[in-house]
């Protein structure tokens, strides 16, 4: 069922400065609120028991936050660049050894992670199958699931129940994969160990590297010509050590695996150099060959469990990417200008508890029918005030402004019409 609002128009109501009054309340609340961090996990756990939700499956996702200022005596805020998608292993582990625990409480101990390439290392891999945790993820970069993507022929893959937006299909087929890592302790060994990986042909992904090898193409031959043509011998491009140190330099970074397909070359003496390359077709098709292809990577070792659920599965990422987005635009947390730990421990907390009032209206939307995104419907109730007044007689009144019958009906589906949210009386 959609619910449309004919009048919606956003209408920012932020006070960017609050009164004296509010300042004073907030140095008093803000400053101690990290100390309600157990509450916002009883907060879930009974949102999951009170609203029947089923955490089959735990989304991971990680982001970074930055911060502008001096922070040298805090706690929590190092000076560095933050890097998307770093994501360290332990603290991976044990994050979610601690998510297990409270969803024990909850009668749901048993669960899948979904999560980004950041999580699928090869030593996270290890990690999380030796506590027992099941995961899916999309293989980080590896030669090993390079070489796997290689090995799986044209005939090997099968149409998938799962579209791209421009309705493309993709093509998914199962291999299993031996992996290996290397254990230092009181004796060095190896472990190794048997996963499920999926090699998936996603006609999306096969549009971007085939932008990106058509734009590294371009990068590398202009830059091979005009050296060639405009640069040697003329210059600092008459010495054979400094034309070597650009061609390192420039086939570096992301380009470096393109050099071996190029073989640039100078030759010659200093003031007399020859600057040439030669094109090596074999090793560009097996550069080419894995666009538009990767590896999802599972323990999940049950033969009930298809190559297709995997798949479907990891699909599902799609919904915490969602919310970062909102995360991070809807909500703007960073860059972060708070100049005390106990601050950034109070915008935490309420980030978080934002984050789960939104997450929890999207799935009662859903549950009801309605379709409409949380976005919209924020737009939808954005003009809406409440207007409260004590009278001289000690009387409390209330009064709801802008409200539509569309709004009422909304939370009639939503079984929120409550309190002073009721519809007036006739």
């Amino acid at each position: 069922m959609a619910l449309r609002n004919p009048k919606r128009q956003h209408c920012g109501t932020f006070n960017p400065y609050p009164s004296g009054v509010f300042r004073r309340y907030e140095s008093r609340v803000i400053g101690n609120i990290f100390l309600l961090k157990p509450l916002l996990a009883l907060l879930c756990l009974k949102l999951i028991r009170d609203f029947g939700i089923s955490p089959e499956l735990v989304i991971w996702d990680s982001t970074s936050f930055y911060f502008e200022g001096a922070y040298d005596d805090s706690g929590l805020v190092a000076f560095g660049y933050a890097v998307e998608g770093r994501t360290d292993s332990e603290l991976v582990v044990d994050n979610l050894e601690t998510l297990k625990a409270t969803l024990s409480t909850a009668g749901r101990a048993e669960y899948v992670v979904v999560a980004d390439r950041a999580l699928a290392s090869v030593k996270n891999v290890f990690l999380l199958d030796s506590k027992g945790t099941k995961f899916v993820a999309p293989a980080a970069d590896d030669d090993c699931y390079a070489r796997l993507i290689l090995e799986t022929s044209d005939d090997e893959f099968q149409e998938a129940d799962y579209r791209s937006k421009d309705g493309e299909p993709f093509f998914i087929a199962e291999r299993g994969i031996c992996l290996h890592r290397k254990l230092d302790g009181e004796e060095r060994r190896d472990e190794s160990g048997w996963f499920r990986a999926i090699v998936v042909k996603s006609p999306s992904k096969l549009k971007v590297d085939e932008m990106k090898r058509a734009k590294e193409i371009e990068t590398i031959d202009a830059w091979l010509r005009d050296v060639r043509d405009n640069k040697i011998n003329k210059r600092r491009y008459k010495r054979f050590d400094y034309v070597d140190k650009r061609i390192d330099a420039f086939f570096s970074g992301p380009l470096c695996k393109c050099r071996k397909i190029y073989n640039p070359r100078v030759t010659g003496d200093d003031g007399r150099l020859a600057f040439t390359w030669s094109v090596d077709e074999e090793a560009l098709q097996r550069l080419i060959a894995p666009s538009g292809k990767y590896v999802v990577v599972s323990n999940q070792r049950d033969p009930a469990v298809s190559a297709a659920d995997i798949f479907l599965t990891s699909r599902r990422r799609s919904h915490i990417e969602t919310r970062m987005r909102y995360l991070k635009s809807q909500l703007k947390v960073r860059p972060v200008f708070l100049e005390s730990d106990m601050r950034i421990r109070g915008l935490a907390f309420v980030t978080n508890l934002a984050l789960v009032v939104y997450c929890l209206l999207d799935h009662m939307l859903k549950k009801a029918g309605i379709d409409e995104s949380v976005r919209e419907l924020f737009l939808d109730f954005d003009q809406i005030a409440l207007t409260k007044a004590k009278l001289p007689n000690g009387a409390e009144v209330s009064h709801v402004e802008n409200a539509l019958p569309f709004h009422y009906r909304i939370l009639d589906r939503l079984g929120l019409l409550i309190g002073e949210y009721r519809p007036p009386q006739a």
